[in-house]
C-alpha cells in the first residue's frame, strides 16, 4: 500500500531549462529594485517622498535584514536627483547686535562667491584707502584744516593768556593739552623757585589759580567746542575720501546679488560700519607733531577686521541635485550644529565664524535618513529633531541650554528655515512606544 506513495529520487528536485531564461550569467541581469511582496509599503514611501506638505515625514517600519535600508536609499536618491540644488547659507556679523549673527540664504554656489567678493573688497579697500590718505589732495585738505584749527586755537590761547597774566600765570600747549604755569618777573617759574615758595606765597598762588580758573571757564569751553568741531571736520574729511572708494566695491556686490534683499541690506550696513571705523583702514603711525594728535582716534588691532569675514555655513556649490544625507551618528551637535569656541587667558571666547553646521543644515532642501535607535540613544537629539520639524527652523544652541544652564558664550545665531524630508528607519516596537509617549509624532511623521 505504502509503496504507491513513494516518490522517485529523480522527481525530488525542480529542473529548469536554462536555454529559456534569456541570460547566461547573473551579470547579465539588472538588480531587483524594490522589496518583494511589499507593494503597499513601496507606494506609501513614494507618496511620502513626493508630498511636500508640512508634517509628511516618513517612518519606515520593519525588521532588519529585509532590505529596507538599501531600498529607502535607492528610492530617495532617485527623488533627490530630480530636485534642484538648494540654497547656500552664510552667517555674517550683525552690526546692530553682535550676539545675534545674521543668516543669509543665497543661490547655490553664490555663498562661496559672496565670501570671496567680501574678502576681495576688504583687501582692496584697505590698500586703496591707505593710498588715498597718502595722496596730495588729501594731505593738502588736511593741512588746510590743521592751519584753520591752529590759527583759531592760537587766538583763543592769546585771549586766555591776557587774562592769565593778570594773575601771574601763562598757558602753554603740550601733548597733554593746555597747561598753566605760574610766572615770576614775567617769566615761567622754574621748578626750584616753585619748591622754595613759602607757605604764604604758595597759598597766594593757589588762590590766584582758583580765581584764574573761574575767569577762564568760558574760553576753555570755546576751546573744547573748537576741538570737537575740528575733530568732526577731520572725521568728515576721512569719511568723504573713504566713501568714494567703498562705494565702488559695495555697489558692485549689491548689483551682483541684487536678487537677495538681505544680502543687499547687509552690504549697506557693512558700508556704514567701514565708514564709521575708517581710521582702522589707515596706516598706523599718525603725525605726532600735528596739533590735533591727541584728538585722533587710535587704530584698532588687526583682529578688528575679522568682523568683516563671512562664515560659509552651507556650501552647495559642488552639488548637481538636492542633497541626500545619511547620518549614522546623530548626536545633538552632529544633527543640529554647534558653536565652537577658543580659550584665551582661561576664558572661552567665540564669534559668528565659529558656528558649525549640522547634518540637518546640510540636508536642507533635500532628504536625510536616520536610524531611530541611534537618534534615541543620543541625549536631546530626538527632542531637537522634533522641535526643528514642528517649528520648521533650525536653532543652534549649546547642549548646556538643554540642561537648563545659561550658555557662557551668549551667542544666538539667527535660525535657518528648515525644508527637509526626514526618513526614520526603525522597528514596529519603537514606533509603538514613540506613538504612545511622544504627542508630536502623529503630526510630524506618517
Amino acid at each position: 500500500m505504502i509503496d504507491k506513495y513513494k516518490v522517485p529520487v529523480e522527481q525530488l528536485k525542480v529542473t529548469y531549462n536554462m536555454s529559456k531564461a534569456g541570460f547566461k550569467t547573473t551579470d547579465d541581469i539588472e538588480p531587483l529594485k524594490g522589496i518583494i511582496g511589499q507593494d503597499r509599503a513601496i507606494r506609501a514611501l513614494e507618496f511620502g517622498l513626493q508630498t511636500n506638505r508640512r508634517g509628511y515625514h516618513i517612518y519606515v517600519s520593519g525588521q532588519s535584514g529585509t532590505g529596507r535600508n538599501s531600498f529607502v536609499h535607492h528610492l530617495t536618491s532617485e527623488k533627490a536627483s530630480n530636485r534642484d540644488v538648494p540654497k547656500d547659507w552664510i552667517y555674517v556679523y550683525n552690526f546692530n547686535d553682535s550676539n545675534k549673527p545674521l543668516a543669509i540664504g543665497l543661490n547655490a554656489g553664490d555663498g562661496k562667491a559672496f565670501k570671496e567678493e567680501i574678502e576681495h573688497m576688504i583687501s582692496g579697500i584697505r590698500k586703496d584707502i591707505e593710498n588715498a590718505f597718502e595722496s596730495k589732495d588729501y594731505e593738502s585738505m588736511k593741512n588746510a584744516l590743521f592751519k584753520q584749527y591752529d590759527d583759531e586755537s592760537k587766538n583763543l590761547i592769546q585771549e586766555l593768556n591776557k587774562i592769565a597774566e593778570k594773575f601771574d600765570f601763562r598757558f602753554f600747549q603740550t601733548d597733554k593739552g593746555l597747561m598753566s604755569t605760574p610766572l615770576k618777573d614775567g617769566e615761567p617759574m622754574k621748578e626750584e623757585e616753585y619748591r622754595s615758595l613759602s607757605k604764604e606765597d604758595y597759598e597766594n598762588l593757589r588762590e590766584k589759580s582758583n580765581s584764574l580758573g573761574l575767569e577762564t571757564v568760558d574760553i576753555f569751553n570755546e576751546i573744547k567746542d573748537l576741538e570737537e568741531e575740528y575733530q568732526k571736520r577731520f572725521k568728515n574729511l576721512d569719511n568723504e575720501f573713504g566713501a568714494k572708494i567703498i562705494d565702488i566695491y559695495i555697489e558692485k556686490i549689491k548689483n551682483k546679488f541684487s536678487y537677495c534683499t538681505k544680502a543687499v541690506e547687509y552690504c549697506s550696513m557693512l558700508r556704514e560700519d567701514i565708514i564709521e571705523h575708517i581710521s582702522n583702514f589707515k596706516k598706523g603711525d599718525e603725525d605726532r607733531n600735528n596739533p590735533l594728535a591727541i584728538l585722533q582716534i587710535t587704530s584698532s588691532p588687526e583682529a578688528f577686521f575679522k568682523w568683516y569675514n563671512v562664515n560659509l555655513f552651507v556650501d552647495n556649490s559642488s552639488r548637481t541635485c538636492a542633497p541626500l544625507i545619511i547620518e549614522n551618528h546623530p548626536t545633538y551637535k552632529n544633527l543640529l550644529g554647534s558653536i565652537d569656541y577658543k580659550m584665551e587667558m582661561g576664558i572661552a571666547r567665540t564669534d559668528f565664524t565659529y558656528i558649525k553646521s549640522g547634518s540637518l543644515h546640510q540636508a536642507n532642501g533635500g532628504y536625510i535618513i536616520l536610524q531611530v535607535s541611534e537618534i534615541l540613544s543620543n541625549t536631546f537629539a530626538w527632542e531637537g529633531l522634533m522641535r526643528a520639524l514642528i517649528t520648521s527652523e533650525i536653532c543652534i544652541e549649546g547642549v548646556e541650554s538643554q540642561y537648563g544652564f545659561a550658555s557662557p558664550l551668549a551667542l544666538k545665531p539667527e535660525p535657518i528655515p528648515l525644508d527637509v524630508k526626514v526618513i526614520l528607519i526603525g522597528n514596529p516596537y519603537i514606533y509603538s512606544l514613540l506613538l504612545n509617549y511622544d504627542k508630536n509624532l502623529k503630526s510630524s511623521l506618517k
